[in-house]
């Protein structure tokens, strides 16, 4: 439903007259075009803007030649003076990124609000030759770092288990801290479902867009989770909100975004509570991914592709800039909200640790891999019961680097794993041994070049194949 107007100009000119209007007399325009070479021509066509102060060019204007870092040019003079639609010159600034330099235009009007003067000493400020000051310094700095240590001595929780949170796994497959959040958001809902007047009789489910979880690392088993440690994971000032009821149709167009783009390591793949789903890495993006989705009642949402209760509904409740559509969640942006927690989604984990599982998350409610919420078609088709080897699970995939893997022996047993091509040639040994009893190895497959790859396994005489994608 969303359309794009095309008349930046139009738009622009009319915000200046409605600001005139208002009895507004000076008028900063700032833009983001990419280029500075469009707001030049902007500039050109405009009536009522004083000055511009343009983004995402990354020029270097200058009056200065000497505070040219190497490898940056010199793009014109600091301001650019342009002719506007008034006869008038308009001034343009811009500056590099990464906070090499600080702009500093001066500007002088007179009582009507007319441009009468560019002060002499505008000019860009090279951050590097500019020494600290003692008192922001102090003030500032300072305060800060006390206050970032104060969060790193606040423990709230410890992890008896090694907790997923790599870029590469959250973003493409069921990791336990991705559980662990999407869970936090159930909970944290249902302790005043009733009071939001939410209707109990409609299933509610967590999701957390993976590209909102931003700590990339393996958090490792025995470690205390600190309230900074949650800050990495979770950096951002969303807030928890509900979704009004949307319908099982709604919901697998939800789902099929999430894994629409998987294989680029997208934001969008999601991490869920209350849901489990299965999706083929073969369907295409965006249409027939999602092979089965069930809720916890046993109710099936999707089976072999299409959904099966298509007016039944579902509350989701997720991060706010989920909710609003981020990530190309159209259907949730499309949804009405039905109720705004409250809390923000670092506070909502924050919650959940202390109160929700008191302080101590475990291997049995959040084991390594994940429990099953998502998995991907062909690791379910291949669990033929009366193989020897049990509960394979192949993770991250697709992966980028490394390939991790557990399953399970009742006894001691003969197990061959390999990676081959698509032709069936060997192109890593990975297992030979005999082993028993629960197993996890992890791979280091960097070298291997992009593609589909199997994963081969012979246990006990019999031989089985997964397959999973190397980006």
């Amino acid at each position: 439903g969303v359309t794009v107007d095309g008349d930046f100009l139009g738009i622009v000119q009319q915000q200046v007259e409605n600001l005139e209007d208002a009895g507004i007399n000076k008028i900063i325009l700032i833009t983001h075009l990419q280029s500075i070479n469009n707001e030049i021509e902007l500039a050109r066509q405009l009536s009522g803007v004083d000055a511009i102060i343009a983004g995402g060019g990354d020029e270097l204007l200058t009056n200065d030649e000497s505070i040219a870092l190497p490898g940056v040019s010199i793009f014109g003079e600091y301001p650019l003076m342009v002719e506007n639609a008034d006869g008038t010159e308009t001034p343009i600034v811009t500056t590099p990124g990464e906070y090499r330099y600080v702009g500093n235009l001066i500007l002088e009007f007179d009582g009507r609000g007319n441009l009468v003067n560019v002060g002499e000493e505008s000019n860009p400020i090279l951050v590097a030759d500019v020494a600290p000051d003692d008192f922001l310094q102090t003030t500032v700095v300072d305060s800060i770092i006390a206050y970032g240590e104060n969060l790193e001595n606040n423990i709230i929780a410890r992890t008896e288990v090694e907790l997923d949170g790599l870029r590469g796994s959250i973003r493409t497959m069921e990791t336990n801290q991705g559980n662990l959040i999407a869970d936090a958001f159930v909970w944290l809902a249902e302790q005043d479902f009733d009071a939001l007047g939410l209707d109990a009789n409609i299933p509610l489910i967590g999701f957390q867009n993976g590209g909102g979880i931003r700590n990339d690392e393996l958090i490792p088993a025995g470690s205390d989770i600190s309230a900074a440690k949650k800050f990495d994971m979770l950096p951002f000032s969303n807030q928890v909100v509900i979704l009004e009821p949307i319908s099982h149709t709604q919901l697998k167009t939800a789902l099929e975004n999430s894994v629409s783009n998987v294989e680029n390591v997208d934001g969008r793949f999601a991490q869920i509570s209350r849901l489990e789903i299965v999706w083929d890495t073969a369907g295409m993006p965006g249409v027939d991914r999602i092979y089965s989705a069930e809720l916890p009642d046993g109710t099936v949402v999707v089976d072999e592709y299409n959904v099966q209760t298509p007016d039944e509904e579902v509350y989701i409740v997720t991060n706010s800039f989920t909710a609003g559509g981020g990530d190309s969640y159209a259907t949730f942006a499309n949804t009405g909200i039905a109720a705004i927690i409250g809390a923000s989604y670092q506070r909502a984990l924050f919650d959940y640790l202390v109160n929700g599982i008191g302080g101590v998350i475990t291997a049995e409610d959040y084991p390594a891999g994940g429990e099953g919420r998502i998995e991907i078609l062909e690791e379910v088709a291949t669990q033929e019961p009366g193989f020897a080897l049990t509960g394979m699970k192949l993770f991250p995939n697709p992966t980028q680097y490394e390939l991790q893997f557990t399953f399970e022996l009742a006894q001691m047993t003969d197990v061959n794993i390999r990676v081959s091509d698509m032709t069936g040639r060997t192109v890593r040994q990975l297992v030979n041994q005999s082993l028993s009893g629960a197993q996890h190895f992890r791979f280091n497959l960097g070298d291997l070049t992009n593609g589909n790859y199997f994963f081969v396994v012979e246990a006990d005489g019999q031989m089985k194949t997964y397959q999973f994608i190397k980006m």
